[in-house]
């Protein structure tokens, strides 16, 4: 079974960089794991938001540059092995992101849910662990909760 396959190890290591990647302010547009049958193998996938501007290379360092202020050492070894090993960077939109976007993206969050075996458009998803899908629906929230804060301050003064 795909959920076998993806340990939890790797599932820590991909939050912690992918939460490192956001206190660097590193643009990610989508971050989940997706499991390829014909490979038998599990891939991060890191998108960058493409409004960002970043190349491949900037946006690579960017992740790279992230990883010393993941502060447990075990998860930064980690995700270190993970930039190395399992990470698939994106800075166009990557066709399965674009499909689940289209099926979940009105979900409120879709941090840590698994997807198997699940039909999405015309494509087949054996394994999915997704922590993000679009950056812009977080900064979203945020800036509703500063125009509510905002609008109570205009209305107390």
């Amino acid at each position: 079974m795909a959920d076998a396959a993806l340990v939890t190890d790797k599932i820590e290591a991909g939050e912690a960089l992918v939460r490192a990647a956001d206190a660097a302010s590193v643009p990610l547009r989508a971050a989940l794991w997706l499991y390829d049958s014909d490979e038998d193998r599990w891939r991060l996938v890191l998108e960058a938001d493409p409004t960002s501007g970043l190349g491949l290379r900037a946006f690579a360092q960017g992740l790279h540059d992230a990883v010393p202020r993941i502060k447990d050492v075990d998860l930064r070894r980690g995700a270190t092995d993970l930039l190395i090993d399992d990470v698939l960077l994106a800075i166009h939109p990557h066709p399965i992101t674009e499909m689940l976007r289209a099926s979940l993206g009105a979900s409120r969050s879709v941090f840590r849910t698994r997807l198997a075996k699940t039909r999405v458009g015309r494509v087949t998803v054996d394994g999915a662990y997704l922590y993000r899908l679009e950056r812009l629906q977080t900064l979203q929230r945020v800036d509703t909760s500063r125009s509510k804060a905002k609008r109570s301050a205009t209305r107390a003064g």
